[in-house]
């Protein structure tokens, strides 16, 4: 299986418990999708250690952030938990120029995960992932109108919205983090 995690800019990193739930919805999504032996380009470093401590095995790794700092940081966690230059890459730039760069090392993904900042996926990010035709996208959130309209804009494009769950990672605010997966329609 090929993972695809992408995102559209860096947002704040939330508490590592949140986190980890959150990783923990999206590692339940991926393994709906069946082979839990994967690929994963990641957009998002700071999800890689959360996905790799579900054991789920992860045969190729490219992530791309737009935030120099977390890539050297991904860069460091990838040694530290022994992965190899080979199947490592962590790209700095834009999420639609990584994931095509991502997509020239790996090919098209099985499964493409985004985590947009609040104002959500860009169209050139959305026809980035609609090109590469993943059979899931797993969406994670922490605006749910923005959410809404790209889902919209992603079921025009032949997906549909198969589940979501919301995490409350911020109490006592009106922010909540979601985590929709979205299937291609054939």
């Amino acid at each position: 299986m090929k993972i695809l995690y992408a995102a559209s800019e860096a947002q704040p990193v939330a508490a590592s418990g949140g986190l980890a739930d959150v990783a923990g919805s999206v590692t339940k999504a991926m393994a709906k999708a069946g082979n839990i032996d994967c690929r994963v380009i990641a957009q998002k470093p700071k999800m890689a250690p959360y996905i790799e401590q579900m054991r789920i095995n992860i045969a190729k790794l490219c992530g791309v952030e737009i935030i120099e700092d977390a890539v050297v940081n991904a860069r460091k966690n990838a040694k530290l938990n022994q992965r190899s230059e080979e199947n490592t890459l962590f790209v700095c730039g834009d999420a639609s120029v990584g994931v095509k760069k991502c997509r020239e090392c790996f090919g098209n993904p099985e499964i493409i995960i985004v985590d947009p900042p609040r104002k959500g996926l860009d169209i050139e990010v959305i026809n980035t992932v609609v090109s590469a035709s993943p059979e899931r996208v797993i969406y994670i959130s922490c605006d749910p109108a923005t959410l809404a309209r790209d889902c919209a804009e992603l079921e025009k494009r032949g997906y549909k919205a198969q589940e979501a769950t919301p995490f409350d990672l911020f109490p006592r605010t009106g922010h909540v983090e979601s985590v929709v997966c979205l299937v291609r329609r054939d």
